[in-house]
Protein backbone atom coordinates (compact mmCIF):
# COMPACT_ATOMS: atom_id res chain seq x y z
CA UNK A 1 0.00 0.00 0.00
CA UNK A 2 2.52 2.75 0.78
CA UNK A 3 4.47 1.63 -2.31
CA UNK A 4 1.44 2.10 -4.27
CA UNK A 5 0.72 5.23 -3.11
CA UNK A 6 4.29 7.00 -2.85
CA UNK A 7 6.13 5.74 -5.29
CA UNK A 8 3.25 5.56 -7.97
CA UNK A 9 -0.53 6.57 -7.40
CA UNK A 10 0.64 10.36 -5.40
CA UNK A 11 3.15 11.45 -8.16
CA UNK A 12 0.64 10.50 -11.21
CA UNK A 13 -2.37 11.61 -9.65
CA UNK A 14 -1.14 15.03 -8.57
CA UNK A 15 0.97 15.29 -11.86
CA UNK A 16 -2.72 14.76 -13.63
CA UNK A 17 -3.92 17.55 -11.16
CA UNK A 18 -1.35 20.34 -12.65
CA UNK A 19 0.85 19.98 -9.57
CA UNK A 20 4.11 20.95 -9.51
CA UNK A 21 6.99 18.36 -9.22
CA UNK A 22 8.26 20.52 -6.36
CA UNK A 23 5.61 20.61 -4.78
CA UNK A 24 4.85 16.61 -5.42
CA UNK A 25 8.37 16.39 -4.15
CA UNK A 26 7.39 18.34 -0.88
CA UNK A 27 4.66 16.26 -0.35
CA UNK A 28 5.87 12.77 -0.70
CA UNK A 29 8.94 13.74 1.52
CA UNK A 30 6.37 14.04 4.49
CA UNK A 31 6.59 10.19 4.42
CA UNK A 32 10.37 10.23 5.51
CA UNK A 33 10.03 13.09 7.40
CA UNK A 34 7.34 11.17 9.61
CA UNK A 35 9.90 7.86 9.77
CA UNK A 36 13.05 9.73 10.99
CA UNK A 37 11.25 12.11 13.83
CA UNK A 38 8.40 10.34 14.94
CA UNK A 39 9.64 6.67 14.36
CA UNK A 40 12.16 6.44 17.00
CA UNK A 41 9.82 8.20 19.59
CA UNK A 42 7.06 5.69 18.82
CA UNK A 43 9.67 2.70 18.26
CA UNK A 44 10.20 3.34 22.37
CA UNK A 45 7.02 2.67 23.41
CA UNK A 46 6.62 -0.01 21.13
CA UNK A 47 9.92 -1.84 22.30
CA UNK A 48 8.40 -1.32 26.14
CA UNK A 49 5.34 -3.11 25.17
CA UNK A 50 4.80 -6.73 25.48
CA UNK A 51 1.73 -6.49 23.39
CA UNK A 52 3.05 -5.65 19.89
CA UNK A 53 0.30 -7.42 17.90
CA UNK A 54 -1.56 -4.12 19.48
CA UNK A 55 0.73 -1.74 17.66
CA UNK A 56 0.71 -3.67 14.14
CA UNK A 57 -3.44 -3.08 14.41
CA UNK A 58 -2.98 0.51 15.40
CA UNK A 59 -0.54 0.82 12.40
CA UNK A 60 -2.90 -1.05 10.01
CA UNK A 61 -5.69 1.40 10.63
CA UNK A 62 -3.76 4.57 10.21
CA UNK A 63 -2.69 2.92 7.23
CA UNK A 64 -6.54 2.22 6.10
CA UNK A 65 -7.35 5.84 7.62
CA UNK A 66 -5.07 6.91 4.76
CA UNK A 67 -6.34 5.70 2.06
CA UNK A 68 -10.03 6.47 3.29
CA UNK A 69 -9.00 10.23 3.44
CA UNK A 70 -9.65 10.50 -0.51
CA UNK A 71 -13.68 10.09 0.49
CA UNK A 72 -13.80 12.89 2.47
CA UNK A 73 -10.85 14.99 0.52
CA UNK A 74 -9.97 15.10 -2.62
CA UNK A 75 -6.78 16.61 -4.52
CA UNK A 76 -3.71 17.86 -2.72
CA UNK A 77 -5.31 18.20 0.36
CA UNK A 78 -6.39 14.13 0.30
CA UNK A 79 -2.57 13.00 -0.68
CA UNK A 80 -1.00 15.04 2.02
CA UNK A 81 -3.45 13.71 4.26
CA UNK A 82 -3.01 10.42 3.29
CA UNK A 83 1.51 10.29 2.92
CA UNK A 84 1.17 11.96 6.84
CA UNK A 85 -1.04 9.01 8.10
CA UNK A 86 0.84 6.63 5.97
CA UNK A 87 4.12 8.02 7.41
CA UNK A 88 2.66 7.70 11.19
CA UNK A 89 1.30 3.92 9.92
CA UNK A 90 4.70 3.03 9.19
CA UNK A 91 5.88 4.04 12.38
CA UNK A 92 3.71 2.00 14.34
CA UNK A 93 3.74 -1.53 12.01
CA UNK A 94 8.04 -1.52 11.28
CA UNK A 95 8.72 -1.18 14.63
CA UNK A 96 6.49 -3.72 15.60
CA UNK A 97 5.75 -6.44 12.72
CA UNK A 98 8.91 -7.85 13.02
CA UNK A 99 9.13 -8.49 16.69
CA UNK A 100 5.48 -9.78 16.88
CA UNK A 101 6.53 -12.41 14.01
CA UNK A 102 9.50 -13.40 16.14
CA UNK A 103 6.56 -14.35 18.68
CA UNK A 104 5.10 -16.44 16.76
CA UNK A 105 5.22 -20.40 17.50
CA UNK A 106 6.02 -20.77 13.46
CA UNK A 107 8.85 -18.78 13.52
CA UNK A 108 10.34 -20.86 16.73
CA UNK A 109 9.75 -24.18 14.76
CA UNK A 110 11.06 -22.52 11.34
CA UNK A 111 14.34 -20.83 13.23
CA UNK A 112 14.41 -17.21 13.10
CA UNK A 113 16.23 -16.63 9.97
CA UNK A 114 14.49 -18.61 8.02
CA UNK A 115 11.05 -17.43 9.18
CA UNK A 116 11.90 -13.43 9.06
CA UNK A 117 13.51 -13.94 5.06
CA UNK A 118 9.93 -15.53 4.18
CA UNK A 119 8.23 -12.55 6.36
CA UNK A 120 10.67 -10.18 4.18
CA UNK A 121 10.09 -11.97 0.85
CA UNK A 122 6.31 -11.80 1.09
CA UNK A 123 6.80 -8.14 1.94
CA UNK A 124 8.68 -8.18 -1.40
CA UNK A 125 6.11 -9.42 -3.33
CA UNK A 126 3.23 -7.04 -1.96
CA UNK A 127 5.25 -3.89 -2.37
CA UNK A 128 5.52 -5.55 -6.05
CA UNK A 129 1.53 -5.88 -6.41
CA UNK A 130 0.92 -2.53 -4.76
CA UNK A 131 1.60 -0.83 -8.24
CA UNK A 132 -0.08 -2.82 -9.81
CA UNK A 133 -3.59 -2.64 -7.77
CA UNK A 134 -3.11 1.36 -7.80
CA UNK A 135 -2.76 0.85 -11.68
CA UNK A 136 -5.65 -1.34 -11.70
CA UNK A 137 -7.70 0.97 -9.58
CA UNK A 138 -7.46 4.41 -11.36
CA UNK A 139 -8.20 2.65 -14.65
CA UNK A 140 -11.13 0.25 -13.62
CA UNK A 141 -13.11 2.86 -11.07
CA UNK A 142 -13.23 6.47 -10.46
CA UNK A 143 -10.11 7.11 -8.13
CA UNK A 144 -11.85 8.18 -5.30
CA UNK A 145 -14.18 4.75 -4.85
CA UNK A 146 -11.49 2.98 -5.50
CA UNK A 147 -9.26 4.11 -2.88
CA UNK A 148 -12.48 3.97 -0.46
CA UNK A 149 -12.81 0.40 -1.36
CA UNK A 150 -9.01 -0.05 -0.85
CA UNK A 151 -9.19 1.64 2.86
CA UNK A 152 -11.99 0.00 3.28
CA UNK A 153 -10.38 -3.91 2.46
CA UNK A 154 -7.34 -2.50 4.26
CA UNK A 155 -9.46 -2.00 7.65
CA UNK A 156 -10.95 -5.54 6.98
CA UNK A 157 -7.61 -6.95 7.08
CA UNK A 158 -6.60 -5.32 10.07
CA UNK A 159 -9.88 -6.01 12.16
CA UNK A 160 -9.38 -10.01 10.81
CA UNK A 161 -5.26 -9.54 12.12
CA UNK A 162 -6.99 -8.27 14.88
CA UNK A 163 -8.81 -11.58 15.63
CA UNK A 164 -7.17 -14.30 14.65
CA UNK A 165 -4.23 -13.25 16.83
CA UNK A 166 -6.86 -12.95 19.35
CA UNK A 167 -7.76 -16.93 18.77
CA UNK A 168 -4.14 -17.34 18.98
CA UNK A 169 -3.48 -15.65 22.76
CA UNK A 170 -6.44 -17.28 23.98
CA UNK A 171 -5.45 -20.97 22.35
CA UNK A 172 -1.87 -19.97 24.18
CA UNK A 173 -3.63 -19.09 28.00
CA UNK A 174 -5.40 -22.52 27.38
CA UNK A 175 -3.01 -24.24 26.68
CA UNK A 176 -0.57 -22.97 29.53
CA UNK A 177 -3.44 -22.95 32.15
CA UNK A 178 -4.03 -26.92 30.89
CA UNK A 179 -0.76 -28.03 31.30
CA UNK A 180 0.37 -25.78 34.66
CA UNK A 181 1.00 -28.16 37.77
CA UNK A 182 -1.96 -25.72 39.71
CA UNK A 183 -4.14 -27.21 37.26
CA UNK A 184 -3.57 -30.62 37.61
CA UNK A 185 -4.20 -30.86 41.17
Amino acid sequence: AVIGLLNYFGPVYLDRLGVSQSVIGSVLILYSICMVYLGPFVSKYIDASDNKRLFVFVGCVLGGGAFLSFHFFTGLTATIIAVLLLGVSSCFVLASQTTYALTLEVTKQLGQGRAIGIFRASSRIGQMLGPILFGWLMVSTDISKGLTYFGIAYLATAVLFLLMTYERIKYREKVICESSPAASN
